[in-house]
């Protein structure tokens, strides 16, 4: 992604493409804006390209201004086993991603617990009466063993930080 108003370029992976603001192509975290400057603004006219469709298939696309984004397909054939339990953690986790898609969500899920070899638990927020899930994975014992999973986490996931359940 480029930034058009001062050439200021960042490699970012899309999650979700939420929170469907009208006139927006897509919301960015915090350090993606700084790293292309515009964290003051708050909005900003970019340039996006797509190196990693993420399926395999190579539909790389390149614009400016508003951009048509393909709606994400389910295959007839993909199933998903919930084992649901109310948790109440304790210690600290690592926040991968905010969603508001579930198929997102269950995909990643699935991804994270086989990667990480963690539970993955699913924080529910409501915001401007909007419901996101949350992907956290742990919970772990102490901050310290969230720091190295932290570590190893944002190679992949580069905006993931710690979250500390008795401050939730």
């Amino acid at each position: 992604m480029t930034n058009l108003a001062n050439n200021e370029t960042v490699e970012v992976v899309v999650n979700d493409r939420g929170p469907y603001v009208e006139g927006r192509i897509i919301d960015l975290s915090k350090s993606a804006a700084e790293k292309l400057g515009f964290i003051n603004q708050g909005l900003a006219e970019v340039k996006i390209e797509v190196i990693d469709a993420g399926d395999g298939k190579n539909r790389a696309t390149k614009g400016e201004g508003p951009a048509s984004i393909e709606h994400v397909t389910v295959e007839e054939k993909e199933f998903y086993e919930f084992d649901i339990t109310r948790s109440l953690p304790k210690g600290f986790g690592v926040q991968v991603g905010t969603y508001q898609e579930l198929v997102n969500l269950m995909r990643l899920s699935d991804n994270l617990k086989n990667s990480y070899k963690k539970n993955v638990l699913v924080q529910v927020k409501v915001i401007n009466g909007v419901k996101y899930y949350s992907l956290i994975l742990g919970p772990l014992p102490s901050r310290p063993k969230a720091a190295d999973l932290l570590t190893e986490v944002k190679k992949k996931f580069p905006d993931s930080f710690i979250v500390d359940y008795s401050r939730l």
